[in-house]
């Protein structure tokens, strides 16, 4: 495109942030949806383990949309109700409201897909 073309590049601006608020919307209706099914599990024995899924759902969602890409912190985070969930590469850290902290690690299962296991860390 040639800089006479200013009109394509404007058009193309505006689709470009049309997807972007589509996009953007898309997620919040995602991420509402995960939370509402996961969240049932999360009074039960595996809820640390629901809330660092949920967290790298929303996580992973949010890379999709450019407006929530702007605002991330290093390492990337969410918050999970009152729970706070980062992503540090290769282990997820959740924090309770409590001030609980615990390291989760994704595995894979042969058959299953992938698992996730949560452990008490430094408390």
């Amino acid at each position: 495109l040639s800089k006479n073309d200013k009109g394509l590049l404007s058009e193309m601006r505006g689709e470009l942030f049309e997807i972007n608020a589509d996009v953007d919307g898309l997620t919040q209706i995602v991420k509402g949806q995960v939370a509402n099914t996961q969240f049932r599990f999360v009074e039960g024995s595996q809820g640390i383990e629901a809330v660092a899924t949920i967290g790298l759902l929303n996580l992973a969602l949010d890379s999709f949309s450019m407006k929530a890409s702007e605002t991330r912190g290093f390492p990337p985070g969410t918050k999970v109700g009152p729970y706070s969930v980062l992503d540090e590469g290769h282990f997820t850290t959740v924090t309770t409201p409590q001030g609980k902290v615990f390291r989760c690690t994704t595995m894979l299962v042969q058959e299953e897909g992938a698992g996730i296991r949560c452990e008490p860390f430094g408390n």
